[in-house]
């Protein structure tokens, strides 16, 4: 039987506010339709809606199975727990803990949600029932799903550690093609943040 949990890394839970996803994942996304902009033959823009499939479909429902990981206690959305983790930050370290929490709770599958994930909730049981991998891939943006047994190296404290995950693990369904534009354009961060992404960064290209 699949049991799907749900974590969030916390950065720095003193900016952030989870309540709205959170919600959002405790059965209360509204599917949205989307504009998408084409060009006719005279290269005029044509926008047009497209109607999002989940319309009328009731939303996935993980209260209760959805943890933030940070390194300092924080209040927890109703719906959701909180599991701090000692020691400087570090995102691998983050995801392992979660991930193992979760598995420790009956999770058979891990949601890994960047902390500004936009991702529809929708499609976690998709990719579930459509792979097998160890490794799923949602997006090019750090949101995967893992099993048991799967573990991030948390020699990467903040860059390359989804990248390394994916490409350590040969059966993972990711979308590579996204791996080395995601690199190229990840945005660099003044000040302490800086020097664990040089050491990121030194560590990946040795």
């Amino acid at each position: 039987m699949t049991n799907i949990h749900i974590i969030i890394p916390v950065a720095d839970s003193s900016v952030q506010n989870f309540d709205s996803l959170v919600n959002e994942l405790c059965g209360n996304y509204v599917p949205q339709d989307h504009t998408t902009t084409t060009h006719d033959e005279n290269g005029e823009g044509v926008e047009e809606v497209v109607e999002n499939p989940y319309k009328g479909s009731p939303a996935p429902d993980y209260s209760n199975n959805i943890t933030l990981v940070s390194h300092s206690s924080l209040t927890p959305p109703t719906g959701s727990d909180n599991v701090v983790v000692s020691g400087d930050l570090n995102v691998a370290k983050l995801w392992n803990a979660g991930a193992a929490h979760a598995i420790q709770n009956g999770a058979t599958h891990v949601v890994v949600l960047n902390e500004v994930s936009s991702i529809s909730p929708y499609v976690f049981e998709e990719a579930v029932a459509e792979h097998s991998e160890p490794v799923i891939n949602l997006s090019d943006g750090g949101c995967f799903i893992v099993t048991p047994g799967v573990e991030a190296n948390e020699t990467y404290r903040w860059w390359f550690a989804d990248v390394d995950l994916f490409n350590s693990n040969e059966t993972a369904t990711c979308r590579k093609e996204f791996i080395d534009i995601v690199q190229e354009n990840r945005v660099s961060i003044e000040g302490d943040m800086q020097g664990i992404i040089d050491a990121d960064i030194a560590n990946y290209s040795a």
